[in-house]
């Protein structure tokens, strides 16, 4: 029999990538996801643009407002917006005076020491 898994963000793990601070929520062994805590951090113009070559994301903004950069198409996100970014899509969030805070699961899981992220070039320069 499994036991629940109780913790709490606070207590997590912070990674810092310039703007963007991740915090990875510990879940099962062999869970068929992961789930991060996202913070995009105000003023987050210059987040580079990165792609997942293959894993899913599935956003969830808690908190907060920014320019969804996906592929050739933006869109305005705020708190109750959810993405679902498939792979191979470059995509980035820019923010404005206020951070994004966002919930990411990731199909299949990404950790620290396994991630599936790499960054690219913005697709509108050559």
């Amino acid at each position: 029999m499994r036991n629940c898994v109780v913790g709490s963000v606070s207590k997590l793990k912070l990674k810092s990538y310039g703007v963007l601070g991740v915090k990875f929520f510990k879940l099962f062994k062999n869970c068929p996801v992961s789930i991060a805590h996202e913070i995009i951090y105000r003023n987050g113009k210059d987040i580079p643009w990165g792609l997942h070559k293959k894993t899913t994301e599935f956003v969830y903004v808690l908190k907060g407002r920014a320019k969804a950069c996906l592929g050739s198409r933006s869109v305005n996100v705020r708190a109750g917006d959810y993405l679902l970014i498939p792979p191979g899509i470059r995509h980035r969030f820019v923010t404005g005076k206020e951070a994004l805070v966002a919930m990411s699961v990731f199909n299949p899981p990404m950790n620290f020491n396994s991630l599936d992220a790499v960054l690219t070039k913005d697709p509108k320069k050559k």
